[in-house]
């Protein structure tokens, strides 16, 4: 009989740690859905390290962009905090490579995908 209270009470905590996933990533869907990426132009970047920062849903990015030369030399993720889904931290190569925030999301991380991003380019245009 504690056996089987045990067991559902196990069951019961594994079933509320689904449903929460399950919301906080349909939240981060929605947010995910509003949000535009704006590229940079190349031609007004001056030199220097840029900051920025960006959060959807339980996703937390914040950046360090390195511009030489009118180009995205480095991007440094300081902070990712990427919640429940997996890393996209190797979209910054895809960044740097073709100068361009235009780069496909990382499949099964369209969450960090969009908020690395996004905080590049907060850090690009000056946004903190």
């Amino acid at each position: 009989m504690k056996i089987k209270k045990i067991g559902i009470a196990v069951v019961i905590v594994f079933g509320l740690i689904g449903a929460g996933y399950f919301a906080v990533d349909s939240v981060a869907q929605n947010e995910i859905k509003k949000i535009t990426i704006h590229d940079f132009n190349r031609n007004i970047l001056s030199d220097g390290t840029y900051q920025g920062y960006a959060e959807v849903g339980p996703v937390k990015v914040d950046v360090s962009v390195i511009v030489v030369n009118h180009g995205i030399k480095e991007i440094i993720l300081n902070e990712h905090f990427n919640g429940l889904g997996k890393d996209a931290e190797s979209i910054v190569t895809d960044i740097i490579e073709k100068q361009t925030l235009n780069v496909d999301s990382i499949s099964g991380a369209t969450t960090s995908s969009v908020c690395i991003k996004k905080a590049i380019e907060n850090a690009l245009e000056g946004k903190k």
